[in-house]
């Protein structure tokens, strides 16, 4: 009764009280009826029928319809209240101390103090009070159940609800449930039943999450198909629109990004980073990395890849091989560089490092490793030249780390081994180009090559090739 009073001037049967302080009068009290006729009470109200009062009741009953009530006082702040009432509970409260009161009996609704500031109550079941309404359509809410912790905030045209319940789960255990949500934004996280610690922000982000917690949407239409997953951090307009239901630990960044196949797409453990990077998953595809635009595009079920890298001609179809070649249910490749890609779109464990580096069996101890070879047939292959280390040298010399091939140029020089411990496949090849004359190799310590503690190089042109056992250096060719 009190808000029509207010909003629309419009009340029935108003009982005006007013009380005011002894060293105060009023000068008049006014009442505009709906014709606009002032009905007016003169002169000073301190005294009624001759006896000195400190209120003042009128009422308009007889009034067909009340359209403004004016008073006016003697002296500026001489009164110490006005109460306007409507016979009932509902009550209007105007004081020194308490400002603006809309209250009713003695639970305070609204309260606009004499600084300017405006106080509402926490909305809960028991005191569904103290939200902000556009129209009839709810804007500003705090709402949360009575046995939780709170702590929501909801801005936006229908964000957030006042169904939220907990009243099924133990308490106080439990009392972080239906609490810390922050949402901004039409309809965000306004399905919401015992969701805990998400944030929301964007047109629709987060509408249909219901008892997932920490999740962040960002972005109109973010995350708007999940319900009970978690830890899941999108942003990026219509960022995961499809991931559904249970969907978790999820992370996107970039307008559509981690989309999803409406109903068919409950995914965990996936990173997309750029615009319409993981596009199309479906469930099963988990724990996979996109980091690019359009970045494992067309992947569907899939898990396990990395691509790092742009594949926008996975969208407009401008590459010829990437209809048979783009990755959709294969796994475990890693893919980086712009457009790359697999053999075919159900390949797994492959590599593809700039079309320059393959590799094949990944992850396993069959993996083999290509330069420039798609399927390469060894361990190593590489389909041109290659360079090894090469030093030549004039003086004694310590082989190290770096080295492959050292060429002693005059005679009487030693090539000093390294350990063969921890060094089990190491190859060196040690030359000797002098014109006359003898280059020593000489094992570390008492390490031997081929059972001896040296080897002696003594004509032009002569060399030893050797590999460490991992204890001392065996000849391979000399």
């Amino acid at each position: 009764m009190s808000r029509t009073l207010i909003f629309s001037f419009i009340l029935f049967n108003l009982l005006l009280n007013i009380s005011y302080s002894q060293s105060g009068y009023f000068k008049r009290v006014q009442v505009v009826d709906s014709l606009y006729v002032p009905t007016r009470i003169n002169s000073s109200a301190y005294y009624l029928n001759g006896v000195l009062s400190t209120s003042l009741s009128l009422d308009t009953s007889s009034l067909p319809r009340l359209n403004r009530l004016n008073i006016f006082t003697g002296y500026k702040n001489t009164f110490k209240s006005i109460y306007l009432t409507s016979g009932g509970n509902d009550t209007i409260k105007v004081t020194d101390d308490y400002g603006l009161v809309i209250a009713t009996a003695d639970s305070p609704r609204v309260r606009i103090d004499n600084r300017g500031n405006v106080y509402l109550p926490d909305t809960t079941f028991n005191n569904p009070y103290g939200s902000i309404f556009k129209g009839n359509t709810r804007f500003i809410s705090t709402f949360h159940p009575d046995s939780s912790s709170g702590y929501n905030t909801f801005v936006g045209m229908n964000s957030g609800n006042f169904t939220m319940n907990n009243s099924n789960v133990a308490m106080p255990t439990y009392k972080f449930l239906c609490s810390y949500n922050t949402s901004l934004g039409f309809g965000t996280l306004s399905s919401l039943t015992t969701g805990y610690y998400n944030c929301a922000f964007g047109y629709n982000a987060g509408t249909a999450i219901t008892t997932g917690g920490n999740n962040f949407p960002m972005g109109a239409f973010s995350l708007s198909a999940l319900t009970t997953g978690s830890s899941n951090t999108t942003i990026g307009g219509q960022s995961a629109l499809y991931l559904g239901t249970s969907s978790s630990f999820n992370t996107g960044i970039g307008s559509n990004v981690l989309t999803g196949v409406n109903g068919q797409s409950v995914c965990h453990v996936n990173i997309g980073i750029g615009s319409s990077s993981l596009y199309s998953l479906k469930t099963g595809a988990n724990r996979n990395i996109a980091i690019g635009i359009a970045s494992l595009y067309s992947l569907t079920t899939g898990y396990g890849n990395i691509m790092i890298g742009n594949q926008s001609s996975d969208i407009y179809g401008t590459v010829a091989f990437t209809t048979a070649r783009r990755i959709q249910t294969g796994s475990f490749n890693i893919l980086i560089g712009d457009t790359v890609y697999t053999t075919d779109s159900s390949s797994s464990r492959q590599l593809n490092i700039g079309k320059t580096i393959y590799g094949t069996g990944i992850y396993t101890d069959t993996a083999r490793i290509g330069i420039e070879a798609i399927n390469p047939h060894s361990t190593f292959q590489d389909s041109g030249s290659f360079a090894l280390q090469y030093v030549s040298k004039t003086a004694n010399y310590t082989v190290g780390e770096k080295d492959y091939c050292i060429n002693f140029t005059t005679a009487g020089d030693t090539a000093f081994l390294p350990t063969a411990v921890g060094k089990q496949g190491r190859i060196y090849v040690i030359k000797n180009s002098a014109a006359s004359g003898t280059v020593v190799v000489d094992g570390l310590s008492t390490q031997t090559i081929d059972g001896v503690t040296t080897k002696s190089l003594t004509t032009q042109y002569s060399r030893v090739t050797i590999m460490s056992d991992n204890a001392n250096w065996i000849i391979l060719s000399e």
